[in-house]
């Protein structure tokens, strides 16, 4: 039987209620967003670019077949993100009440990431006393023995918190802007400077870069500078 309180499980029913709810709705809120942004380079006010670009997202997610499949996957993903965040007791307290008001609006790009990622690692537990009160989803393990891994706000694996925390801490900051940035953060970092600094000054000498992996993994990979920031609060680049 639940050891929650009455109060504690209609909590649990809002937050499904709002997770599945935001979700669902974010073909159209990111389709408002676009158009919105758009309206600096039209005639169009911003409040009625992102009107129009919000009702064209409702009419692609909810009348056109490949919308409705991407929406009801949506909604599938944020109930099951509900069930293991109410399994975690992650948006209990002040913290968590505050990360759900930024996970659902404007962290909701990296949220919905995030209800995939707690999708496709159903098959680790969630471990309640490292995510209560946390506004996080923290998972036993990660999907890699070696290594932790957070989208939006769930991070599977509890090797390093502190360093995963703070992709959670960035994703709530910098929000929409959040992946987009990192991904040009490391396709800039995939032309060679890295090898070459690291080569010409012998940086981490205990982990030279002998091939693309390690070009990657210890060039591209470390030197991003979400990663730079999380290394230095926990952790050492490999």
């Amino acid at each position: 039987m639940s050891d929650k309180t009455g109060w504690a499980i209609a909590y649990d029913i809002f937050v499904g209620i709002v997770r599945v709810g935001t979700n669902v709705l974010a073909v159209p809120v990111w389709a408002g967003i676009l158009y919105g942004a758009m309206s600096l380079f039209s005639a169009d006010s911003l409040w009625t670019a992102a009107s129009n670009g919000f009702s064209a997202g409702l009419e692609w997610a909810f009348h056109t077949p490949l919308g409705g499949i991407i929406t009801g996957l949506f909604g599938i993903f944020g109930l099951i993100h509900a069930i293991r965040l109410a399994i975690g007791k992650s948006q209990y307290g002040i913290l968590g009440f505050l990360a759900l008001l930024i996970d659902n609006t404007w962290s909701l790009p990296n949220t919905v990431l995030g209800s995939v990622f707690a999708t496709i690692t159903l098959g680790i537990s969630v471990d309640t006393s490292a995510s209560e009160g946390s506004g996080r989803l923290i998972l036993s393990s990660g999907l890699v023995s070696s290594y932790d891994t957070t989208f939006g706000s769930v991070t599977a694996g509890k090797q390093v918190l502190k360093h995963e925390f703070q992709h959670v801490i960035q994703a709530w900051l910098f929000g929409p802007f959040f992946y987009p940035i990192f991904g040009a953060n490391y396709l800039i970092n995939l032309l060679p400077f890295w090898w070459l600094l690291k080569l010409a000054f012998n940086i981490y000498p205990n982990a030279p870069i002998e091939n693309f992996w390690h070009y990657f993994s210890r060039g591209v990979y470390p030197f991003t500078l979400f990663e730079l920031w999380a290394y230095a609060v926990e952790g050492s680049p490999p």
